[in-house]
């Protein structure tokens, strides 16, 4: 389940509250984003990956662990000649950085066109930017219905929105 605050504040509140709830096996601020890279259109993904219950995303190497580090999609890695142990620069609004590319995934996430940094990682490049985004995970034996409706009625006025991604799996497949 997917939590977007209206700003970090209320995302941390909200982080504090679930990591409270017996039914919450483990809670990873997350955020995906467009961004350009040399031309290309891509989908940068942003989030502790050594929680990720996946790790077989990556085909080559490792997701990245350290703010200079970064992990691309294979198709990113042939259209930008680079591979593992490559350097990539990035430049946005001016401020350029580099990453060491630590993977390539498999992944089909906007045609293999993906990349995943940590989010000191992004901070480099948007250094204003706020994380206001939790995927949250439960236990195999909660009830998702109900836990949605527990964070509907305990919004305190915040302007929250949920993404029930198993729903859509669910709905996607019939």
């Amino acid at each position: 389940i997917q939590i977007e605050s209206e700003n970090a504040a209320e995302a941390n509140a909200r982080l504090q509250q679930l990591q409270e709830d017996p039914d919450v096996q483990k809670i990873i601020y997350n955020f995906s984003s467009y961004m350009q890279v040399n031309d290309i259109e891509t989908m940068v993904y942003t989030a502790d990956f050594s929680l990720y219950e996946n790790q077989n995303i990556i085909y080559k190497g490792r997701f990245p662990k350290y703010d200079n580090e970064i992990a691309i999609g294979a198709s990113l890695a042939e259209k930008l000649n680079k591979a593992v142990g490559d350097d990539l620069s990035i430049s946005i609004n001016g401020n350029t950085q580099q990453y060491l590319i630590t993977g390539l995934s498999q992944g089909s996430n906007y045609f293999g066109r993906e990349m995943y940094m940590t989010p000191k990682g992004y901070l480099h490049l948007f250094p204003d930017y706020q994380f206001k985004t939790l995927a949250v995970y439960l236990d195999a034996y909660a009830d998702r219905d109900e836990f949605i409706k527990y964070l509907e009625t305990t919004t305190n006025d915040q302007k929250i929105t949920i993404t029930n991604h198993y729903g859509i799996i669910e709905a996607s497949l019939g």
